[in-house]
């Protein structure tokens, strides 16, 4: 259940654009303002300048004689499982944690919420909000790139075991723990482990053994395959690929017609999330069957067309316009899905939240004052 709640988080975004589209809240009868949003369809220039400045692994040899030079490599996607048909989905963490979308965001966590990254940054000497440069979320784990200097591990384990690992490398491994619940019943935690390469790279895990491995493809002891992310995939504020079996899991199953569609057409997607001002969502569908897949297209296509058509015949001008900013787009072998969601649309959404965070932490006194 655990991995599949960070694969979920590592999507939401998409979810609540679908959502906030097809069952936005009343707003007071105000309109949403027609806006031009941008639409990640291609890498920008300075995400190609960002790409290069990550390339800081010595290039592996090459396989074959007679091949070009390798580039050299991003540690992050060196460490990532390889293999098409794999999920994994990165969020920029730093860029998020800038960007409006993301003071929005931060806006709506309660005291206790504050509280408890304050908590991470005193036990663990790392700060979330400041640290984390990218979070990388599979259904097997996680990792976190970023600036890990000042980590206290050891504090962290005191009850574990630490070794080192390759060149850079560091596994710690805390051993399952008995609770006593409130009900006088024993439950035992998890295996945790975590590998540390670097300062710079951290792997979270219940397998040493998958952990070890992620050191291995950094360090180049592990042989090379298809990369599971691509570089020139990397673009956008949160990017991915989603297997058919994980995309399955967050159709609705209030649709069941439209799950068995995406499971004939082996759909697969590739996510990409512009989130600097407005929050823009290009949803690349790939699939094994041509057929299925433009027929799962047109379902879609049509599912958006009724949406719009009901919301003008109900005289939600808010609903339909925003509809009118999400699209199928045909592609030959393969469509996009895109959405929209205007900022000034999340600021009134959003605006409850604020509302009711300020007063609780004004009934609560000042533990979640001040900047996060």
């Amino acid at each position: 259940m655990r991995r599949r709640f960070w694969l979920v988080a590592a999507v939401v975004l998409f979810a609540l654009a679908a959502a906030f589209m097809l069952y936005g809240q009343d707003d007071g009868g105000q309109e949403t303002p027609e806006v031009e949003v941008e639409l990640p369809r291609r890498m920008r220039e300075t995400e190609k300048q960002r790409l290069q400045g990550r390339r800081t692994l010595p290039a592996l040899p090459p396989t074959e004689e007679g091949q070009p030079p390798p580039r050299p490599r991003d540690p992050l996607l060196a460490a990532l499982p390889q293999g098409r048909g794999r999920t994994a989905v990165v969020l920029e963490a730093n860029a998020l944690r800038h960007s409006p979308v993301g003071e929005l965001l931060l806006t709506c966590v309660n005291g206790r919420g504050r509280r408890g990254l304050d908590e991470v940054k005193a036990k663990a000497g790392v700060d979330p909000l400041q640290d984390f440069d990218r979070i990388v979320v599979t259904p097997d784990g996680m990792m976190v790139s970023g600036h890990f200097g000042e980590a206290r591990w050891d504090e962290l384990f005191r009850d574990g075991h630490r070794q080192s690992y390759g060149e850079k490398g560091q596994i710690f491994e805390q051993p399952p723990r008995r609770n006593v619940l409130p009900n006088g019943q024993t439950r035992e935690s998890r295996r945790a482990v975590l590998g540390v390469w670097d300062n710079q790279l951290v792997v979270f895990g219940e397998d040493a053994a998958q952990v070890k491995q992620a050191l291995d493809r950094v360090e180049g002891r592990a042989e090379g395959g298809d990369p599971v992310i691509r570089e020139e995939q990397t673009f956008g504020e949160i990017y991915g690929v989603l297997s058919t079996d994980d995309l399955l899991r967050i159709v609705p199953d209030v649709q069941p017609q439209l799950v068995e569609q995406f499971r004939r057409a082996g759909a697969q997607m590739e996510l990409h999330v512009d989130a600097r001002s407005d929050v823009g969502v290009v949803a690349r569908v790939t699939g094994t069957d041509a057929q299925q897949l433009e027929d799962l297209g047109k379902t879609l296509g049509g599912a958006l067309a009724l949406g719009r058509l009901q919301a003008q015949q109900q005289g939600d001008e808010r609903l339909a316009s925003l509809l009118e900013l999400a699209r199928v787009d045909p592609r030959g072998d393969s469509f996009n899905l895109e959405l929209a969601l205007p900022l000034a649309f999340l600021e009134k959404q959003l605006a409850g939240c604020r509302e009711g965070v300020d007063g609780g932490d004004s009934e609560n006194g000042s533990a979640a004052s001040g900047d996060p």
